[in-house]
């Protein structure tokens, strides 16, 4: 880490033994993130993730809690995988640590997540505001920054931590940056009111009359048990 500016590096330093919780940020537009991955030094797009729910690690390997959290990490990308989750460890030393202190905490840590080079922190200040050691990034399905957890106090923080991966993969890709569904049918089904719309003739494919006449015949029908048109419905919103 010696290349790396002496004001940031004491800032990282400093927070490194000291753990705060870190405030949520506003989620807007998807973070723009392109790095360099290790040991490969091909590009990395954080786009090519978009569907996903990302952790993104800002690590260093002067970080002593980083020893402890990268490999409880590792253990969430396994549980999780399935459902959607995807764990990249961001390093943030100089180029100097990489020929050297990267391998050696990588075979000391027995670490195998992917891993992105970002020189000296250049990224991680500039997009994240990085100030402590280590910082877990929370990016939803859609690119979005949507939790930050600010270093590492084990158990409790691991904890925390999985309870937000959580909620995020439980979201759909449609869902805003407060956590609400947008997308038209972003439930997955069609409430008795949508298809209340849904059947009117302008949103049929059927090009014969007579068709029509019988389909909407047939979803007036099934849309009055359903609480849908009437007052009679019962509104389960089964049929």
């Amino acid at each position: 880490m010696r290349s790396m500016p002496g004001l940031v590096l004491a800032v990282l330093i400093a927070g490194c033994a000291h753990t705060p919780s870190g405030p949520a940020p506003v989620a807007g537009a998807p973070l723009e993130l392109t790095v360099t991955t290790y040991p490969a030094k091909t590009q990395f797009d954080l786009k090519s993730q978009r569907g996903n729910v990302v952790l993104l690690d800002v690590w260093a390997t002067w970080c002593e809690p980083c020893r402890q959290s990268l490999p409880l990490y590792q253990g969430l990308a396994r549980t999780y995988a399935a459902q959607g989750l995807r764990i990249f460890a961001m390093n943030v030393d100089g180029d100097d640590a990489v020929p050297v202190e990267i391998p050696k905490f990588i075979e000391e840590t027995k670490l195998a997540l992917p891993i992105l080079l970002d020189t000296d922190a250049a990224q991680s200040q500039a997009k994240l505001n990085v100030s402590v050691m280590p910082t877990a990034v929370l990016i939803d399905r859609a690119g979005r920054v949507r939790k930050i957890h600010q270093g590492f106090e084990g158990q409790k923080s691991l904890d925390e931590l999985k309870k937000d991966l959580e909620a995020l993969l439980a979201e759909s890709a449609d869902t805003n940056a407060n956590g609400e569904s947008v997308g038209e049918n972003a439930g997955g089904l069609v409430g008795a009111t949508k298809r209340g719309t849904l059947s009117k003739r302008c949103m049929q494919f059927q090009e014969d009359g007579d068709e029509l006449v019988l389909e909407n015949h047939l979803i007036d029908s099934r849309e009055g048990s359903s609480g849908a048109r009437g007052a009679r419905g019962g509104g389960c919103g089964c049929n």
